[in-house]
């Protein structure tokens, strides 16, 4: 059913219609070096923008970041993963935290032999209750908490990929928003 406008005003329609939704996906390599923990980088390519109908409205996120991997995983390291909301140039990390942990919405552990040649996959949603028309952009962060002499971290590949090797593949990572009628 598409969505008309009477008297030129939006028809929000019923409690949880999908309003809009915004897509963006990447297979660019991306690394960044991380070198205070708690440090969040913000991942090239990844940030989009949406401007809801409705006050009520509730954002519907959803990411994912392919061959997330580090340059120092050999002894072992961890990884986190949120998103950043900007309003009006207010920041707001969507994050979980609990006492002095590192906040996050995603991330795991490695510890392999060699685990440089390895990597996760890590994503996550989260329903956002931002309470505005203005627009809002959208942007997956990333830290390691490891930062012995600096942690590079990896997106879309491993740490050991040559660019033109082809043993090894590229990933896709995206991110997107869904506006829900609230």
């Amino acid at each position: 059913m598409a969505l008309t406008r009477i008297n030129n005003q939006a028809l929000l329609g019923a409690t949880g219609t999908v309003l809009q939704t915004k897509f963006v996906r990447t297979s660019n390599a991306f690394d960044t070096t991380i070198t205070n923990a708690n440090e969040y980088a913000d991942v090239t390519g990844l940030s989009l923008s949406i401007t809801p109908i409705s006050t009520t409205s509730n954002i519907l996120l959803q990411y994912h970041l392919d061959q997330f991997t580090n340059s120092d995983a050999d002894s072992g390291y961890n990884y986190n993963s949120r998103i950043l909301r900007t309003v009006s140039s207010t920041d707001t990390a969507i994050q979980a935290t609990q006492g002095n942990r590192i906040g996050g919405l995603s991330g795991g552990w490695l510890n392999f032999n060699n685990a440089s040649w390895s990597a996760m996959t890590v994503g996550s949603s989260f329903l956002d209750s931002p309470s505005t028309t203005s627009a809002i952009t959208y942007k997956v962060q990333i830290t390691s908490t490891y930062t012995s002499g600096g942690n590079t971290l990896y997106v879309n590949r491993i740490a050991n990929q040559d660019d033109d090797n082809s043993n090894f593949m590229r990933g896709v990572s995206f991110i997107q928003a869904m506006e829900i009628a609230g």
